[in-house]
């Protein structure tokens, strides 16, 4: 799978009811990592969370996450371009 800066991308994660309403709790799994935050619920989709991909190095893919995150600050993470090629679809236009 080739990703490219700017393209949306669906990262599947586990969504449980949020704090407030139109809001849920996403959790990303992701090689030995928990990412865990509230988001807009408009932003997930069959279980998976819409996000744009903002970086790609060879190993590599950085992807933007809306909403906010307890252990991610900047609502970005990298993934391996294993994990990534693997896991993420590109998101429905």
């Amino acid at each position: 799978m080739k990703f490219v800066v700017g393209q949306m991308v669906m990262i599947p994660c586990l969504v449980a009811p949020g704090a407030f309403e139109g809001e849920v709790l996403v959790t990303i799994e992701l090689e030995g990592e928990r990412i865990a935050g509230f988001v807009k619920g408009d932003f997930v989709q069959n279980k998976a969370l819409k996000g744009t991909v903002v970086e790609v190095g060879r190993n590599w893919v950085t992807v933007k996450l809306p909403g906010s995150y307890f252990t991610r600050a900047s609502g970005r993470t990298k993934f391996s371009a294993d994990w990534a090629s693997a896991n993420l679809a590109f998101a429905p236009a």
